[in-house]
């Protein structure tokens, strides 16, 4: 069935192509989460057929718009607060959203800087994602016995105790006092400068995957009472004594069994990825300026983080047959992540190889999937055009609407007329309170207090904090609204209340609003500034409502129901490619 709507006007509440309020953050919101809106029965999401959910001025709309449309609606929406989509409104936003894109490409805004950049980085990550599900998945699936395996060695259990030194002259030192005897414990709290230092360096009960692997791989070779040899690790160098192992706890398995099977997709997708690098440097072979390579390195900061000197940051640092190319700054940002937390030079020197591999490997498997045509895939390209439909529309919305929108002195003035009552101040309340040591004896002095009982004599004899000298008399407090529980409670609590206890440092505390104060209105000067935010929003709105009923007014709209009401909605965790290269909104 096929619905054609000419010069159709939804009331202004459903033109929900902006936010409540806050248009600019919206703007540059990040996508977070993925709501996957499919065909019932859909196959491979990079392979499966196109379903044409409408048309617009003859484009067509295929459902990968609507799904991200109903991304960006529910990434400003916490999980558990989320309800099924109303198909709709929100066949009625995919619509708007294509109209504001078509205005955006007639004024060419499609060639304009960012957005061919972005749209190329997007097409290289579904290529990479579509080599990955052709020859990565497949060969790494787990096995019970590789799960069995991994949950043993991975939640053995160890005590042991480190000290660790910045340098590896002072670790040497540390290493020889404890070979002539010194006690470890008090070595630590006065030598160590690991987090450890306080416990005496005491590391208790922790499981190897929760261990730096070089710190790991040392404690479980050892026996208990054994002495390691110096271990370098991100913070310095260390000298560990094993106290005691305890095998994995079979109680966790079952818990512990989905992230166990991530960790072995992880590895044996490595390996997987190892392998075909390995093809893939035969067919598209690297050369690297090693000089150029070298002039990255390790440099600490005053607050003693690392960060890679960057001297030329367009420098070509390795190419990649004739397709590809690592940059300086592709490694400088590499390092700089990699080196976040670590604190040893020669830590950092030995991970820079390890990050320039893993850039190259990156860029072998682009160039192969870009020559397999993957970014060609016509659901790539559908993907991809609905990506690029978001881009235009935030430009269009920002550089030609927010622009043509202006709110005057006089504009705020009268709206701040209009709407003086918004403008109260909080109010400012006057407490009393008593502090006791359980929630049982709390909920007692809240009873006494509601039933009349002095609050000067109940702090007297029962509370245990600073109060109880001045009969219980916190003093005045102006309370946010909208703020955390206690706030909240306070703005709307009438003179006399006893509020529920709440717990505090182990602690319990009964407040009584003794007194309230109204504080009247905030001169105009005071909310100006949230006056011209309310007065734009309310401007922008108006004018977004007039544009889509004028472009509506002259479009030719087809919405295809009977496949719009075959659509099904499901949660889905995968992290949209777009999204993690920091582009989604």
């Amino acid at each position: 069935m096929r619905t054609i709507f000419r010069s159709t006007h939804p009331p202004p509440e459903l033109i929900d192509s902006t936010p409540t309020f806050g248009f600019r953050f919206w703007l540059v919101a990040t996508l977070v989460s993925s709501v996957l809106l499919a065909p019932l029965g859909a196959s491979d999401p990079l392979t499966s057929e196109a379903t044409v959910i409408a048309e617009v001025n003859n484009e067509a709309v295929t459902a990968e718009l609507a799904e991200r449309s109903l991304s960006r609606l529910h990434s400003a929406v916490m999980e558990g607060a989320r309800a099924a989509p109303d198909l709709d409104q929100l066949m009625f936003r995919v619509v708007n959203d294509v109209l504001l894109a078509q205005e955006a490409r007639a004024l060419g805004m499609d060639q304009e800087s960012p957005i061919p950049e972005k749209i190329e980085t997007m097409k290289r990550d579904l290529a990479l994602k579509k080599l990955d599900a052709v020859e990565i998945l497949p060969r790494s699936q787990p096995t019970d016995e590789e799960v069995e395996s991994l949950f043993q060695k991975q939640y053995r259990r160890v005590t042991f105790r480190v000290v660790t030194a910045y340098d590896l002259q002072g670790a040497e030192e540390l290493a020889a006092t404890l070979r002539s005897g010194a006690d470890i414990t008090v070595l630590a709290e006065e030598k160590s400068v690991d987090p450890y230092r306080l416990r005496g360096g005491l590391v208790n009960n922790i499981a190897r995957i929760d261990l730096q692997r070089s710190i790991g791989e040392v404690v479980f070779s050892l026996s208990p009472g054994e002495l390691s040899s110096i271990i370098q690790t991100d913070l310095g160098w260390s000298v560990v004594r094993v106290d005691s192992f305890e095998p994995a706890d079979p109680e966790r398995l079952e818990s512990l069994e989905p992230t166990l099977k991530g960790l072995i997709r992880q590895r044996k997708g490595n390996e997987a990825r190892a392998l075909l690098a390995e093809e893939l440097r035969r067919k598209y072979p690297a050369a690297t300026d090693e000089d150029a390579v070298a002039l990255l390195e390790p440099e600490r900061l005053p607050d003693s983080r690392l960060m890679p000197t960057n001297p030329a940051p367009e420098t070509i640092l390795v190419r990649i047959g004739d397709v590809q190319v690592v940059s300086a700054q592709e490694y400088a940002d590499a390092l700089t992540a990699r080196w976040k937390g670590v604190r040893n030079i020669e830590a950092a020197r030995a991970a820079a190889p390890i990050v320039l591999d893993g850039l190259i490997e990156n860029k072998l498997m682009v160039a192969e999937a870009l020559a397999r045509g993957y970014e060609k895939l016509p659901k790539i390209e559908r993907v991809v055009h609905a990506y690029e439909t978001e881009l235009l529309l935030q430009r269009y919305l920002q550089e030609i609407l927010v622009e043509s929108v202006s709110v005057t002195e006089q504009d705020k003035k009268s709206y701040y007329e209009q709407h003086r009552e918004e403008f109260h101040r909080p109010p400012r309340v006057r407490l009393g309170q008593v502090t006791v040591a359980t929630e049982e004896e709390g909920a007692r002095v809240a009873k006494d207090l509601r039933n009349g009982a002095d609050l000067a004599w109940i702090a007297e004899q029962r509370s245990l904090d600073g109060f109880k000298e001045k009969g219980g008399m916190r003093g005045w407090h102006v309370p946010k609204p909208g703020g955390d529980g206690f706030d909240q409670r306070l703005f709307e609590a009438p003179t006399g209340s006893v509020l529920e206890p709440f717990s505090v440092l182990d602690q319990w505390i009964v407040l009584q609003v003794l007194e309230r104060q109204d504080q009247g209105i905030y001169d105009f000067d005071e909310v100006s500034g949230n006056i011209r935010d309310s007065v734009f929003d309310m401007s922008f709105r108006q004018a977004l409502d007039d544009l889509i009923k004028k472009l509506r007014s002259r479009s030719e709209i087809q919405i295809y129901e009977d496949v719009v009401a075959s659509l099904s909605v499901t949660g889905s965790q995968e992290k949209d490619p777009a999204a993690e290269a920091g582009h989604g909104h």
